[in-house]
């Protein structure tokens, strides 16, 4: 009966080490193979190599928090750099955090591409970022729908500029219909607008210590609450001192207190 529990024990927990490694959230596109990302959550994309990104939400309501991260990606054969589709009857997000300098190359269509269902873009930043899309082949495009819906838009929270072929354009303007030109260039810087520091004298502020977050500046008996993109209070709770430190997985996050509303990356 022992041994039977302890092979029990071992199966459940090789199970899980192998869920867990299926599930990975980190990815490099210089390895060369195809990224399907399936499940909704905090991805980061790094490097530089021949890939294509395959995003795809099956539930109504998926959102995707993707961090781009100095990331140079050209598209495989024939292929578009980044494809994203939703499965579902309802609506589905992507955040794009994009941080550093990153280019999209593909053949047909550079940039990003919807093959299926309604999906809401959203270009955002932690800092600041640069986003470059080409398509290989004059005619191509930076950005398409193809057999979906694509609904780009920038985040409230970041500030942006682009360029078409070279020529600054309005945001509004190069996000709503002017995909057929290419490189697109979308520049965004991070802004506190709407966001931090609702007391002008708030010395609340938030670093990454390895996998800890640090929220310094709070005063003891202090109330905080953090929340994820989408809403969901993930953190509720009093400062037991002036330093507050918290494991929280990889993600954008919403830090608000009775003196400031800061939004970070951790």
């Amino acid at each position: 009966m022992k041994k039977s529990f302890t092979l029990n024990v071992f199966v459940s927990l090789f199970l899980l080490l192998v869920a867990n490694s299926v599930y990975a959230t980190d990815y490099n596109v210089s390895s060369g193979s195809v990224i399907n990302i399936s499940t909704p959550g905090s991805h980061t994309i790094t490097g530089s190599g021949s890939s294509s990104i395959y995003i795809v939400g099956s539930a109504s309501g998926s959102v995707f928090n993707i961090t781009l991260n100095s990331m140079t990606l050209e598209a495989e054969d024939w292929a578009s750099a980044i494809n994203v589709e939703n499965t579902s009857t309802g609506t589905m997000t992507v955040y794009f955090n994009v941080i550093g300098t990153n280019t999209t190359t593909g053949y047909n269509h550079g940039g990003i591409q919807s093959v299926g269902g309604t999906v809401n873009v959203i270009f955002t930043t932690a800092s600041s970022g640069v986003l470059t899309s080409s398509a290989m082949y004059t005619g191509s495009y930076a950005f398409k729908n193809n057999g979906g819906t694509l609904v780009p838009s920038i985040d409230s929270n970041a500030s942006c500029t682009a360029t078409l072929a070279g020529t600054s354009t309005a945001v509004s303007d190069a996000l709503s219909g002017a995909f057929t030109k290419s490189p697109l260039v979308l520049t965004l810087t991070y802004t506190t607008s709407g966001l931090e520091n609702v007391n002008s004298a708030a010395s609340v502020y938030v670093h990454s210590v390895g996998s800890i977050t640090q929220i310094e500046g709070l005063q003891e008996g202090d109330s905080y609450q953090i929340y994820n993109t989408i809403g969901a209070s993930i953190v509720n709770a009093k400062a037991a001192s002036t330093s507050e430190s918290i494991s929280l997985p990889k993600g954008i996050y919403i830090l608000k207190t009775g003196k400031s509303q800061i939004k970070f990356v951790h």
